[in-house]
């Protein structure tokens, strides 16, 4: 930005006028107080005078042990003088009036007393006028001059602070073109650097010191134009930063926020660019021209591993999750628009499955081709009996006995063959589906319990619930509807949710939640210890088993750090007597350390993979024929 030389003196002579203009008045005001003060210095002095001219008649008609009219109109006029020289002191320098409030208070008194003096000596009581002067005219006197005495030294320090002033005023006036040139230089300077500044804000987050949206943007722009060189987009979105911002104040999440921002930082290569978006939500830009999309997954996966030591906020230690996504120039997209949305749909994807991080798919794309397709035949294959339902069973990690079976809904789609939930369960929540897909997953499920209770086999069973189902209104009655027609005792139905979920909209989720337990159904806490509100939930919701995410068991033989919050969990559980599952057990080493642990029941690969109902109605038949063996044997 350039300034013309005019412009600049304007400001300069505008600089100096205000500056002189400034001197000028303040010269004026100090000589006015200047005055001020003398006058009512002098002023003070004459009541003090007249306050000894009414002490003195006072005196001698004590001294003459009599009234004399002479002296008791000298004192009464000396008294009126005070009183009417004090109001007019007061009127003319507001800062005399608590002098005047002062002296006129103890005049009322003295006043008084002297008039009970001399009524004394009226009655030729002498003694008593002797002793009421002494003991009470005396003092009063005494404090209303010392009063005076200082109201008299306060107006002569500010005629004297005033005259100062007054030749500090004229001093500045002597040197304000010197100041005022000064300013003007300073100005013009300051002007040139805030242009400089406002760039900078424009481009970055005033919080973290990152890029901002704008400047990502920007950036992104710039590094595809004209290349085509691969580039990678990561987004990375932090999992329950609205429950530590809800518990311990925006203040402590601006400070993990910047913790994040400086390590994210550091994580980085010195032409990778990072961001912060907005809220809890960062981009990379990773500028690697050799880069393969597998690669680009190890890239975000050291990313995340940055935020696994925990932050010091607020004297606590918080461990801190996230979801990132993933997506490639050119391969996915070819404009900064599409590339932050790509990688947004891949992090979603990554929340939704708890995988943590993903790579862009144009399967789980809502606007894709793929998804659209599966999005028109998903309806139809809910009226076609494609969607099966398969079983994993679950056991007492003590007796090994059946304690129950989880079912989980796949689609046999008759071109791209058995599709797990992850490829359909999204599309069905976004397009109204989730709740015909959910009650026909119970009612199969039942009626296979049914079909199992009828043939001796009484195992429980347990159902995932998604969001849009807890937060549907009708969800209670429908489920009380399909048990009442299957005949199905409700105890025999575990629910499952999510501990994240609980914070979409606790009001709703709460209340359908609670009417499902007024039928009967039980309720699961899954994947325990992803989210951040698990205490609160334990004592609040109605459950009585939680399920420890599988993400706690998978390394449980070789992490030290797992294991402790895996012993942790179980015990705190145990003290409020709810019963623990752990997911995802594969191994027999990994089995044998939860009952060492004390957990109760476990299920996973190591027991068995999910299967269709027939197949597991012989293997139930199996456990449980051997299970009578063994007890016969004992």
């Amino acid at each position: 930005m350039r300034f013309s030389w005019g412009l600049r003196w304007l400001v300069l002579l505008t600089v100096l006028a205000v500056i002189g203009g400034a001197a000028t008045l303040g010269i004026g005001h100090f000589r006015h107080a200047t005055d001020r003060a003398r006058k009512s210095e002098f002023r003070l002095t004459d009541v003090q005078s007249a306050a000894y001219a009414a002490n003195a008649a006072e005196w001698r008609m004590i001294a003459r042990r009599r009234t004399d009219p002479v002296d008791s109109g000298t004192f009464a006029h000396s008294v009126a003088a005070i009183r009417t020289t004090l109001e007019q002191i007061a009127a003319a320098d507001a800062a005399t009036i608590p002098v005047q409030q002062r002296v006129s208070a103890l005049l009322q008194r003295y006043d008084r007393e002297v008039a009970f003096e001399l009524a004394a000596l009226r009655n030729g009581d002498v003694a008593t006028a002797t002793t009421v002067d002494a003991r009470r005219v005396d003092p009063t006197f005494g404090q209303i001059n010392s009063v005076l005495s200082r109201a008299i030294a306060t107006t002569e320090a500010r005629r004297a602070d005033a005259e100062r002033h007054a030749i500090l005023a004229a001093r500045v006036i002597v040197i304000s073109a010197a100041i005022g040139m000064l300013i003007a230089i300073g100005m013009f300077a300051r002007a040139r650097r805030r242009v400089d500044e406002r760039g900078f804000e424009a481009d970055h987050d005033e919080l973290t010191g990152l890029l901002n949206r704008r400047g990502f943007f920007a950036c992104l722009g710039d590094t595809i134009a004209g290349r085509d060189a691969r580039v990678a987009v990561l987004l990375l979105d932090l999992d329950g930063f609205k429950e530590i911002n809800d518990t311990l104040g925006h203040a402590s999440g601006d400070a993990l926020l910047r913790q994040i921002g400086s390590r994210l930082r550091g994580a980085l290569r010195e032409r990778d660019e990072i961001a912060r978006l907005g809220g809890d939500e960062f981009a990379v830009l990773v500028d690697a021209p050799r880069t393969k999309t597998g690669d680009v997954g190890e890239i975000g996966r050291r990313v995340r591993d940055t935020l696994t030591a925990p932050f010091e906020v607020a004297g606590l230690s918080l461990q801190v999750r996230a979801s990132a996504g993933v997506a490639v120039f050119p391969e996915h997209g070819t404009t900064a628009d599409e590339l932050l949305r790509l990688a947004d749909i891949a992090m979603y994807q990554a929340k939704h499955n708890r995988t943590g991080l993903a790579v862009y798919h144009s399967s789980v794309d809502p606007r894709g081709g793929r998804a659209l397709q599966l999005s028109s035949e998903l309806e139809r294959a809910l009226g076609a009996d494609e969607l099966v339902v398969h079983y994993q069973p679950k056991a007492d990690v003590h007796t090994g006995a059946i304690t129950g079976v989880e079912a989980l809904v796949r689609w046999q789609h008759p071109e791209r063959g058995l599709l797990s939930p992850d490829a359909f369960v999204p599309i069905a929540e976004r397009n109204g589906l989730i709740r015909r897909l959910t009650l026909q997953v119970i009612r199969t499920a039942l009626s296979q319990q049914a079909s199992w209770f009828a043939e001796g086999i009484d195992v429980p069973l347990a159902v995932n619930l998604s969001i849009a189902n807890l937060l549907d209104t009708d969800l209670p009655r429908d489920i009380a509807t399909v048990l009442d027609e299957l005949q199905v005792r409700p105890g025999k139905l575990k629910l499952e949710i999510t501990e994240s979920y609980l914070v979409t909209d606790p009001t709703v989720i709460h209340s359908n939640i609670d009417e499902l337990c007024s039928h009967g159904v039980r309720l699961a806490l899954d994947d325990f210890g992803t989210g951040y509100s698990s205490l609160t939930h334990l004592r609040r919701l109605p459950i009585d088993e939680i399920k420890i995410d599988r993400s706690f068991i998978q390394d449980l033989d070789t992490d030290s750090d797992d294991a402790a919050i895996v012993q942790s969990t179980i015990d705190l559980a145990h003290s409020l007597n709810l019963t623990v599952v752990a997911e995802g057990v594969e191994t027999a080493v990994t089995w044998d350390r939860l009952r060492d642990f004390g957990c109760d029941e476990a299920q996973g690969y190591f027991l068995a993979r999910p299967m269709p109902a027939q197949p597991l109605t012989g293997w139930l038949r199996n456990r449980l024929a051997a299970a009578v063996l063994r007890g016969s044997r004992a």
